[in-house]
């Protein structure tokens, strides 16, 4: 039953329907209570209680449910108790009780719920957990989430021997963990994220010998790691990020052989990587994303499985080291925002397993190293806010691979080179924000493979060559604040495959190549705030397939021609600041569109 929001009361005899074996109410916000006579429903498996607002208590008869294996209550802000008899539920092996905003106590009976395999338990008042806990031998998950006046476990969560995933979430309060807690020996999975207060981990957590999952994510106060953790020999993922108070990592990691993903996102004050980490040979990731303080140790290189290094925001990142083509199973390499990294070493073109190569935001790269050319399996490659990077190397046009290129706000990069012409894989081609460029190189006609290109932000380009009509794969083509440019080639035009054009904001526009109307595929056209676009030419109603045309702010566009009357798919027409004929052509030719799809 749901949004039955006017529900009061469920009838005496609903507790005749002996064969029921699922009921659920749904946001019945105006259901108060429920009838005794629901403890007859001897068949019921399956109880769920969802944001019934007004349910203040359950009656004691449903702990005669005696088939009852799942019940769910959530939402219902307005229940301050369970049943003190709810632990003879002896069937219940599911049990969510969440975002009840007044229930502060789970009965001592839960305790009693022999068969119960999962609880899930999530509410603001909450204080503390039953001690009775402990008697829960069946119970495999166990997650408190959401709870934020929480200030403790209870030490008899040690006696949780089938527990394999504990999960202890958003539970501000929450200052200690019980050193019972390393007894939890079957354990396999253990989550402990934004809970700010703890400082530390028990110290026996090494005795968890078959955790294979570890998140100890945004705990702010933590400071350190027991020495012991390197006992987990069975851990393939830890997750420390958002520990902002870590500066240290314990040698003793190394010896935890089986992790494969490491992340430190967000550990501002870790000041280094252990030294020991080179015995971790099946390392695959490493993410140190915002560790502004941290040196990458020698070591680093020594890790023969590492396919993804994610050093961003490493700000005091100055180089890297030569070595680092022993990493040769290396797939990614992030170096977003290292602001102060001057220079990649000669060797990085040794990384022949390399697909991509972020440098974005390095600030003080004036070069990159002829080198890169030889990194054959390179598909992505950004180069964003490089603003020292003057020039790109010949090489470049060597990365036979490289399907994505993105290059923007290099300030001081004054051409794109011929070379790019080269780059025969190359599908998305982006250059944005770059103040200096005149021109597209004319060999940008050779890119066979490319079905997207950006040119924005790009103040001096005043043209476009001719060869881009060779572009045959070409879907998308965007050309927005590009001030100078007044005109598009006519070769524009052969573009076939063309699905979108944008040329918004191109202010200096004055008109579109007189056979537009040949690029049948077409389906969106950008002309917005193109300031001089006087006239559309009359073979723009040869665009069949068109459905969308922006023509925002074209203030001295006169009137629409005549042929648009042709464009029987087109169906979105954006006049805002047009002149007022231009506006009442293009709402009556979508009003006729439009009726004609709708049968009128």
């Amino acid at each position: 039953m749901e949004e039955c929001l006017e529900l009061r009361r469920l009838p005496h005899c609903i507790g005749g329907l002996v064969a029921l074996t699922r009921l659920g109410l749904h946001n019945c916000v105006s259901l108060k209570c429920l009838p005794g006579s629901i403890g007859n429903l001897t068949a019921l498996k399956s109880l769920s209680l969802d944001e019934c607002d007004q349910l203040s208590s359950l009656p004691d008869t449903i702990v005669n449910l005696a088939s009852l294996q799942a019940l769910e209550i959530i939402g219902c802000d307005s229940l301050a108790s369970l049943p003190a008899c709810f632990g003879d539920l002896s069937a219940l092996t599911e049990l969510t009780i969440n975002s009840c905003d007044v229930l502060a106590t789970l009965p001592d009976s839960i305790g009693n719920l022999v068969r119960l395999t999962s609880l899930d338990v999530g509410c603001v008042p909450m204080e503390t957990l039953p001690m009775s806990i402990g008697g829960l031998a069946a119970l495999r998950e166990l997650c408190v989430e959401q709870c934020p006046a929480l200030h403790c476990l209870p030490d008899t969560i040690g006696d949780l021997q089938s527990l394999t995933r504990l999960t202890v979430a958003v539970c501000h309060e929450l200052t200690t963990l019980p050193d019972t807690l390393c007894a939890l020996v079957g354990l396999r999975k253990l989550t402990i994220c934004n809970c700010s207060r703890p400082t530390m981990l028990p110290n026996d957590i090494g005795s968890m010998q078959e955790l294979t999952y570890m998140d100890i994510s945004a705990c702010d106060w933590l400071a350190t790691l027991p020495d012991s953790i390197g006992n987990l020999h069975s851990l393939t993922k830890l997750n420390l990020s958002n520990c902002a108070e870590v500066t240290v990592l314990p040698d003793s990691m190394g010896e935890m052989a089986a992790l494969r993903m490491l992340i430190l996102s967000g550990c501002t004050e870790l000041s280094c990587l252990p030294d020991a980490l080179w015995q971790l040979v099946k390392l695959t990731s490493i993410d140190a994303q915002g560790c502004e303080q941290c040196r990458l140790p020698g070591c680093i290189v020594d890790l023969p499985a590492l396919t993804e290094l994610n050093l961003r925001e490493c700000r005091k990142l100055v180089l890297l080291p030569h070595s680092i083509s022993d990493l040769t199973m290396l797939m990614r390499l992030e170096l977003f925002d290292c602001s102060k990294l001057q220079y990649l070493p000669d060797s990085i073109g040794n990384l022949t397993a390399l697909k991509e190569l972020c440098l974005d935001g390095c600030e003080k790269l004036s070069s990159l190293p002829n080198t890169i050319g030889k990194l054959a399996s390179l598909e992505k490659l950004t180069l964003a806010f490089c603003t020292e990077l003057a020039s790109l190397p010949v090489c470049l046009g060597d990365l036979a691979a490289l399907t994505e290129l993105f290059i923007g706000s290099c300030d001081a990069l004054t051409t794109l080179p011929d070379f790019i012409g080269n780059l025969v894989n190359l599908r998305s081609l982006v250059v944005d924000y770059l103040p200096m460029i005149g021109a597209l190189p004319r060999s940008i006609g050779s890119l066979a493979a490319l079905t997207k290109l950006v040119v924005g932000n790009c103040s001096e380009l005043f043209c476009l060559p001719d060869t881009i009509g060779a572009l045959q794969e070409l879907t998308w083509l965007e050309l927005t604040l590009c001030d100078e440019l007044k005109a598009l080639p006519d070769t524009v035009c052969r573009l076939s495959s063309l699905t979108t054009l944008d040329v918004g904001n191109c202010e200096w526009l004055a008109a579109l190549p007189n056979n537009i109307g040949s690029m049948q595929a077409l389906t969106y056209l950008d002309l917005g705030t193109c300031l001089e676009l006087k006239i559309l030419p009359d073979s723009i109603g040869e665009l069949a397939a068109l459905r969308v045309l922006v023509l925002t702010g074209s203030a001295e566009l006169p009137c629409l021609p005549d042929a648009m009357w042709q464009l029987v798919k087109l169906t979105s027409i954006d006049a805002h600041g047009c002149q007022e004929r231009v506006k009442q052509s293009a709402q009556a030719l979508v009003d006729r569109n439009l009726a004609r799809i709708c049968g009128r």
